[in-house]
């Protein structure tokens, strides 16, 4: 099967995980609580509530980047790879 020939579930892992780590590095001190995942899905809680967590996914929908806003209070932002380049982090 192509997903166990290709490894993916390990190789999601691997780059989610430097990803993440990525995301502490260059939200540390922005309004950024907590980032967590798995895989190549993340969650980005911010400062601020919904409202902020909304305005910032909108400015990211209009620089083309593809995210939802979530979590129960509905402060955290919602990523995927997709649109995002990986480049540096599959190395």
């Amino acid at each position: 099967d192509a997903i166990a020939l290709e490894r993916l579930e390990l190789r999601a892992r691997e780059v989610g995980e430097r990803w993440i780590d990525l995301l502490r590095e260059r939200t540390q001190g922005r309004g950024v609580n907590a980032v967590r995942g798995r895989g190549l899905m993340v969650g980005v809680e911010v400062d601020g509530g919904a409202g902020r967590a909304l305005a910032v996914t909108r400015a990211l929908l209009a620089r083309g980047y593809l995210t939802l806003t979530g979590g129960k209070r509905g402060d955290t932002l919602t990523l995927t790879t997709l649109g995002v380049s990986l480049s540096p982090l599959a190395a």
